[in-house]
């Protein structure tokens, strides 16, 4: 009996191996994201000559494959000169237009995205309407990263599995914990906008101060990836199989 027993708990391991499978040999992008293995899985991408890392969020951000740097970028920016409305602001433009190009290899593959803003009549009025902008680089918002009680912030967008945990909101720049933009205005202004802070939690900004920035886009859900040995020394890290 007690061998029938051990070769049945031997089974149920096989399986129980064989059905996770998807998560511990995944082939596609989609297969990393967190709420999906409910995991925190990078993928590496190739930005300005050196391997980055970027957190995989969801694959299901409007059907694509959300991913998000890791950590800050090094040079710190202003959202604009003066109005904290996104559309078209000096941080909108710069992500589409400049970082984008540092995403050498990538930069192709990547989907625009529907992304919903704080409509610029709402500002100054404490107002909540929105409107729908297509970026292909964009800023996380306060909705997304699990700031949605307050009176002075539009609803843009859709939670994020990720950020249920508040301690996933911190973020670095060079080993330091910094501030980093949210895209999302405080209404009750002309020209302030949310950040979350060096202490984690959610304040604002004159828009043209200058905080980190987290860029964030998308990717379709069936990119393919490889795991590679040199790219971190004395890890295997995944990075995306562009050459397939």
């Amino acid at each position: 009996m007690k061998k029938i027993c051990n070769v049945l708990l031997c089974l149920i391991i096989l399986l129980c191996t064989c059905s996770c499978g998807v998560y511990r040999n995944p082939n596609t992008i989609s297969d990393l994201a967190y709420d999906r293995s409910g995991k925190a899985e990078s993928v590496y991408i190739l930005e300005n000559d050196q391997y980055i890392p970027f957190l995989v969020l969801t694959d299901d951000y409007n059907g694509k494959t959300l991913l998000l740097r890791k950590d800050l970028l090094t040079e710190k920016r202003s959202i604009s000169d003066y109005s904290s409305y996104y559309g078209d602001s000096l941080i909108d433009l710069y992500l589409n237009n400049e970082y984008i190009k540092c995403l050498t290899e990538l930069s192709e593959y990547i989907v625009s995205s529907d992304i919903e803003i704080t409509a610029d009549d709402a500002l100054g009025t404490v107002g909540v309407e929105t409107e729908q902008i297509n970026r292909k680089i964009f800023l996380l918002s306060c909705q997304e990263t699990g700031f949605d009680d307050g009176v002075n912030i539009s609803p843009e967008g859709e939670m994020l599995e990720y950020f249920e945990n508040p301690d996933n909101r911190v973020a670095y720049s060079e080993g330091e914990v910094s501030s980093w933009w949210l895209r999302t205005p405080d209404t009750s202004y002309f020209s302030c906008s949310y950040v979350i802070g060096d202490n984690n939690k959610l304040g604002f900004s004159n828009a043209y101060d200058k905080n980190g920035i987290r860029p964030a886009f998308c990717v379709r859900n069936d990119m393919e990836i490889e795991q590679s040995g040199s790219i971190v020394v004395g890890q295997n890290v995944y990075i995306f199989s562009l050459e397939n």
